[in-house]
């Protein structure tokens, strides 16, 4: 079904996706399901949220099962900007089902099979939610509903998805691939405004007074994912830091404020934001911005240190020096930074028009420095290659 249109169109027209549905269900609940699965009939279906108990033989069927019935409802042919009523209800109870089993093991249980399981089906996952994002959100009646919610939205499969990633971000020996699998969906469920603005409460909620660095404050999940911004493996900071940047509305004050320029600047880099600014996207239309600082916020926002986010440390050694000491450490300084530019292990650099950051020429850089004509004073102290300016 993955490869073949003929073999997909024989499971539609022999009512293939049925029967794997009925298999799929019997696997799930046994003989006793909380609903018969008939597809396409539009009604609408309450699924009990509890733990459920597979087998590893289980999980391999399910996976096997919910590829082969992604397979057919993905490619099923549609009129641009319409669904037939039969492919929205296919689609959704696939989901549904996804989600069930996903939300049904539970993520604190660090027994190795257990975890496995549940790495099985994250490619599944992440398929689903890259193709029909909006059908991971339901809309629920928040007096009777039990479950995380927002804006009449069920948030339970982002509650689960966060509590993964706590738990893999946590771990020193947390599973690089799951951490990334959970990020991709993550970043796509940013699509949807209710999803957007439910990650952003959970994962940056409004700052109170600041009294340490975002990734020192342990009890929050938002020390575990900023932590991930400067993670070793690149497509972790990656993923991590474009997730951050779409809940703070591709806004770079505000990305700036939440886990400081230092985490950040990669990504400033990458999109070409070192100087500031803000790009308009798709994410702009969807609400206007919100002021969510706090009085506590306002308070101490004159001590703070933007690059860390955190508390500005006064510094003591500086404070107890001589003009003259301040002098020679300043000399050290370049010197330092000079034989790293001899050694090519750096080299100089301006933020270009686009941005980012690019290499000077330090010999058009020079070129066009105006000539006053006066012959300024040496300086036989510094021990400097004046290229490196």
């Amino acid at each position: 079904t993955a490869v073949s249109e003929t073999m997909r169109n024989r499971v539609i027209e022999h009512d293939g996706l049925k029967v794997l549905y009925d298999i799929a269900v019997k696997i799930i609940y046994g003989d006793s399901p909380p609903y018969s699965c008939k597809l396409g009939c539009g009604s609408k279906r309450a699924v009990k949220k509890n733990s459920i108990t597979l087998s590893g033989d289980d999980v391999d069927m399910l996976t096997d099962l919910f590829m082969a019935i992604f397979n057919v409802t993905i490619h099923w042919e549609r009129e641009e900007g319409t669904q037939s009523l039969a492919f929205t209800q296919d689609t959704r109870d696939f989901i549904q089902m996804v989600k069930f089993v996903y939300e049904g093991l539970d993520p604190a249980i660090k027994h190795e099979g257990y975890q496995k399981m549940r790495a099985k089906f994250l490619p599944i996952l992440i398929n689903a939610a890259t193709q029909f994002p909006n059908l991971f959100i339901d809309e629920v009646d928040p007096k009777t509903f039990k479950g995380p919610h927002y804006m009449n939205k069920d948030m339970t499969f982002p509650r689960t998805l966060l509590t993964q990633l706590e738990c893999e971000a946590s771990d020193k020996k947390g599973d690089k691939m799951m951490i990334i699998s959970l990020l991709s969906v993550l970043n796509r469920m940013t699509g949807t405004r209710e999803c957007r603005k439910y990650l952003r409460q959970e994962i940056l909620p409004p700052l109170g007074k600041v009294t340490m660095r975002p990734e020192e404050e342990t009890h929050l999940i938002k020390s575990k994912v900023v932590k991930l911004m400067t993670h070793v493996d690149n497509n972790v900071a990656v993923l991590t830091s474009e997730l951050l940047f779409v809940i703070c509305k591709n806004n770079v004050e505000r990305m700036v404020k939440y886990t400081g320029y230092g985490n950040s600047a990669g990504l400033f880099n990458r999109r070409g934001l070192l100087g500031g600014g803000r790009r308009r996207s798709a994410v702009d239309e969807m609400s206007p911005d919100e002021d969510s600082d706090t009085e506590d916020y306002k308070s101490s926002v004159p001590d703070v240190d933007l690059v860390t986010a955190g508390p500005a440390r006064e510094n003591v050694t500086l404070k107890n020096m001589t003009e003259e000491e301040k002098e020679v450490e300043a000399n050290k300084l370049i010197n330092l930074i000079d034989d790293m530019h001899r050694k090519g292990v750096i080299k100089p650099g301006n933020v270009g028009e686009d941005g980012k950051v690019t290499e000077m020429d330090m010999a058009a850089q020079l070129a066009q420095i105006p000539d006053n004509g006066e012959e300024e004073e040496e300086d036989e102290d510094l021990n400097l290659d004046t290229n490196l300016f």
